[in-house]
């Protein structure tokens, strides 16, 4: 819903198991998400990397379907294994990704936080960059004064430039 937005829109079905998606066909797996009507060439493209997603899924029919954590040999999930995991991953600059998650401020900001670190802001350029090509207009949504990538966003424009100004004088 959050990931493809457009698909969700179009989808009759809102909700279910992958069963109520897809099916056999012999040995091939067949997904099939019904949509309420035909898509128009500018919603091609998200349903274009939403199929493409799905595709990544592997389903296997002699295998049954389990959740387990990779990280634990028992294959539960715990906080601790979890934060271990991200730490050896991201040795650099670990201690910025420790400060977010103090519940200092809410959790979609922690997110946004994180995601902004790591980069995983769906700015234009990114949203480009991922094969959503109906955006035509690349200029930044606060001023149009320069092309809307990450660092223009969050540091080159003047919109940003005089919130994190205002910021330091508090």
């Amino acid at each position: 819903m959050e990931a493809f937005p457009i698909c969700y829109a179009l989808a009759i079905k809102k909700e279910g198991v992958i069963q109520d998606f897809d099916r056999w066909n012999g040995s091939k797996w067949l997904r099939h998400v019904k949509t309420r009507r035909p898509l128009f060439d500018w919603e091609m493209d998200q349903w274009k990397i939403f199929t493409t997603f799905l595709e990544c899924i592997p389903i296997r029919k002699l295998i049954s379907d389990t959740i387990a954590w990779t990280l634990c040999s028992s294959g539960l999930f715990s906080f601790g294994l979890f934060w271990k995991g991200l730490e050896e991953s991201w040795s650099f600059e670990s201690f910025v990704f420790k400060d977010i998650w103090q519940g200092i401020c809410p959790p979609k900001i922690e997110v946004f936080l994180w995601q902004s670190l790591r980069g995983k802001v769906l700015v234009k350029d990114a949203m480009q960059r991922y094969g959503m090509n109906h955006i035509k207009d690349m200029d930044c949504s606060f001023y149009r004064s320069g092309t809307e990538t990450m660092d223009y966003v969050f540091w080159l424009c003047m919109w940003s430039s005089s919130l994190w100004e205002e910021c330091m004088s508090w």
